[in-house]
């Protein structure tokens, strides 16, 4: 749908589709990081047999990857948008960041200053990284789309 309106250059259809991908996809993402959140034990709880040690770090990294598992909708629904949009750059090295550019250099790094906390946080720090790559990259195409809207409505576009 989007790669159509934006072909078909109508933006503002573009834009509700974006708004209400992004939304839904966040609503979700949001919903299920607060039961990660919230709940971390109970769902540790469910793959071991009361292993103390294996609940403590595992209601660790799943909360941290709760919280920062809120972005996520929004960075695949961008990471989609370009590659519908036919911006394979943008849309693949968007879609590399979170498990690829971002996330390698801090699980090899991190670990060795913060021990098992860096495991832990490695992929959260990427995860929140990513966002704002793709938030920045987002601003970029509604600039883009902007300037493609004034000169497609423009008088001398119409002859």
């Amino acid at each position: 749908m989007a790669g159509y309106n934006f072909g078909a250059k109508n933006y503002d259809r573009l834009h509700e589709a974006i708004r209400t991908t992004v939304l839904w996809s966040t609503m979700f993402c949001v919903m299920l990081g607060l039961i990660l959140v919230l709940f971390p034990t109970n769902i540790i709880s469910q793959f071991t047999n009361g292993d103390t040690l294996f609940i403590e770090i595992g209601e660790k990294s799943l909360s941290a990857n709760g919280l920062s598992f809120m972005l996520f909708g929004f960075c695949t629904v961008y990471s989609s948008l370009f590659l519908a949009l036919g911006k394979a750059r943008e849309g693949f090295l968007l879609g590399i960041c979170r498990q690829g550019i971002c996330f390698i250099p801090f699980i090899l790094i991190i670990p060795m200053i913060w021990g098992l906390n860096g495991i832990i946080y490695a992929q959260p720090i990427a995860d929140v990284i990513t966002a704002i790559i793709a938030a920045f990259m987002s601003m970029r195409l509604y600039k883009e789309i902007a300037i493609a809207k004034s000169y497609s409505s423009s008088p001398i576009n119409e002859h």
